[in-house]
């Protein structure tokens, strides 16, 4: 767990580094006590108890819980929000199949994905939204998985990237649903079309820039 450097001067990013695969769950909160929660990857009971201890400190409170795909890793703690808060769950329609594939992980990936875990909320039908008076983008990027989302804030030049872009890599093309043609456009087309100085906060990995990918990504550079 750790305070991620941001531009906002009254949005709060923390991220919790989670499960097996190293995974970034994202906690973003106004100075309200208002959050939301992007990729909960929450696995063993450590990481969910730190993650409430957080939250209960700071008197946040979660209001809706955002995914950037479906993949195992990014949705294993979905259930233990859902149960805690009763909020809105967001995710891109064509990633619910891979949501409800938990089970064929086993262990305790398989004892994660209990109850009804369909989203309540589609993205693309939504494009846009406020969170705690501050503008957040949707921004499709499929080629990871055919749902791939990135979040944007414009006001604070942040973007919540998933699997989509990481620091000197990007994600996988090679699972169900993936392809690389239509990532890397995805990324040249949408993500590198933003502001060179935008922090990039990845679903796994280090922070990094817009234009340092541009620069020093090798799958670009």
């Amino acid at each position: 767990m750790e305070n991620v450097e941001n531009k906002g001067v009254t949005l709060g990013v923390q991220r919790f580094v989670v499960n097996d695969f190293g995974e970034c769950t994202y906690l973003l909160y106004g100075e309200g006590g208002e959050g939301i929660l992007i990729d909960a990857g929450f696995l063993y009971d450590e990481e969910w108890e730190q993650f409430i201890d957080f939250v209960e400190k700071r008197r946040v409170t979660i209001s809706l819980l955002l995914n950037t795909h479906g993949h195992i890793d990014h949705v294993c703690g979905v259930g233990r929000v859902l149960e805690r808060w009763k909020v809105p769950f967001a995710m891109h329609s064509a990633d619910v199949p891979l949501l409800l594939q938990g089970p064929q992980f086993g262990g305790a990936y398989a004892r994660s994905v209990k109850g009804d875990l369909r989203p309540s909320m589609l993205l693309e039908n939504d494009p846009k939204f406020t969170f705690a008076g501050h503008p957040m983008e949707i921004i499709r990027t499929p080629g990871h998985t055919q749902g791939g989302c990135c979040f944007y804030l414009p006001e604070e030049n942040v973007l919540f990237s998933g699997d989509t872009l990481f620091e000197g890599s990007i994600g996988r093309t090679d699972l169900p649903g993936g392809d690389f043609t239509q990532l890397m456009a995805s990324i040249r087309d949408k993500l590198f079309a933003l502001p060179g100085d935008c922090s990039v906060l990845p679903g796994h990995g280090e922070q990094t820039t817009i234009a340092k990918e541009q620069r020093e990504n090798p799958f670009f550079s």
